[in-house]
């Protein structure tokens, strides 16, 4: 099948979607990365990077320092890492990146997902899979989507890196937003094997983690930032738009904690709350009753749909292997389309990360 229709997978599956068990999420291998001033190094097997959670005092400003202490990410395509990271960082700690299953960015998760709570987004993520290997390997595609502005957007990026800053122990200084710390954690979906890539905020271990220490998942912590709610309506906007986003972001990377930080009109953190992310679905109702309560997103909607999506990118790439694929999602037709590219270099950029060369990968094909 070479589409998937999401309005048809709706409607027959209303109210009646598969049951989807997550085996909790395991750290399998991480890298830290260094900033762009520091020659935006990746250090594999090292936790140097990995920031250690301090919770901030209210009222605090995050428009502090904007923009002239602000240092971005480069703009565009030059920002997106490929899959080949993910491999590295695997071999590095001695893990097989081709087991059954799927290989990918928490990102590449998100976008698939939440297309049932946000259709109106479109997507594309490119995948392939090797002759003689039963892994998928799903790689970050950028679309118009990811490059629409909005007004004060950047200024509430800087909201959130700032807000970050300020829960890790940064002050007043430079807000640098291209180090990177994250990890790749083992979990299944169901019988479906993921190794996903999860960016890490922050942790709250007793102790800094140092170049040697070993990143758990259980202390991870999410950091958040949203406009303080001035209405009832503000307020339930945010359970039923922001907080599946929140949900899905944190339990398929297994962080266990979001921390939000509420700013006014002002750029002033007012308030800062603290969620448990198995919580969330059953938040998202709050206050909300009849039809309201009934239209709000449900958790075994997003996983059923999540998954099948997967399992069918899978049967599509085993008929087309060694070949880089590409799944675009369209939302006027609400349709997910796989297309060969002909010129793409996926094949070529995982064959080389995996140290595969082409005589062997034809041995492994007989």
């Amino acid at each position: 099948m070479a589409s998937f229709d999401v309005m048809g997978w709706n409607e027959t599956h209303r109210g009646r979607w598969a049951n989807v068990d997550l085996e909790p999420p395991q750290s399998k291998a991480h890298w830290s990365r260094t900033s762009i001033k520091e020659g935006w190094e990746y250090k594999y097997g090292d936790a140097s990077g990995f920031a250690k959670y301090t919770p901030c005092e209210t009222p605090v400003s995050v428009l502090a320092g904007f923009p002239d202490n602000f240092v971005k990410k480069p703009e565009g395509r030059a920002s997106t890492v490929g899959v080949e990271v993910i491999i590295k960082a695997l071999k590095q700690a001695g893990v097989d990146p081709l087991s059954p299953g799927i290989v990918t960015f928490r990102n590449n998760l998100n976008k698939i997902f939440l297309t049932v709570v946000d259709n109106k987004k479109d997507w594309v993520v490119s995948a392939c899979m090797l002759s003689g290997f039963p892994t998928l390997f799903l790689d970050i595609e950028t679309s118009d989507a990811d490059f629409e502005t909005y007004p004060d957007s950047e200024k509430f990026t800087y909201y959130g890196y700032k807000f970050e800053t300020l829960c890790t122990g940064g002050g007043d200084g430079v807000v640098d937003s291209t180090s990177e710390s994250a990890v790749v954690v083992k979990s299944k979906l169901n019988d479906l094997d993921l190794l996903i890539a999860t960016e890490v905020d922050c942790h709250e271990e007793a102790q800094d983690l140092g170049v040697d220490g070993k990143p758990e998942v259980s202390s991870f912590v999410e950091i958040k930032t949203s406009r303080l709610p001035a209405s009832t309506k503000q307020r339930q906007n945010a359970q039923r738009f922001k907080f599946p986003k929140w949900w899905v972001q944190s339990l398929l990377g297994g962080v266990p904690k979001i921390v939000v930080g509420y700013w006014d009109n002002d750029g002033v953190i007012q308030d800062i709350k603290a969620f448990e992310t198995h919580t969330l679905p059953t938040k998202a109702t709050d206050g909300m009753t009849g039809y309201m309560k009934k239209q709000i997103w449900k958790p075994d909607h997003i996983l059923s749909f999540g998954l099948e999506v997967l399992l069918w990118m899978m049967s599509y790439a085993e008929q087309d292997r060694d070949c880089h694929l590409q799944f675009r999602y369209d939302p006027r037709s609400q349709i997910i389309k796989g297309a060969l590219v002909r010129e793409g270099d996926l094949v070529e950029r995982v064959k080389t990360a995996l140290g595969i060369s082409e005589e062997a990968a034809k041995k492994s094909d007989m």
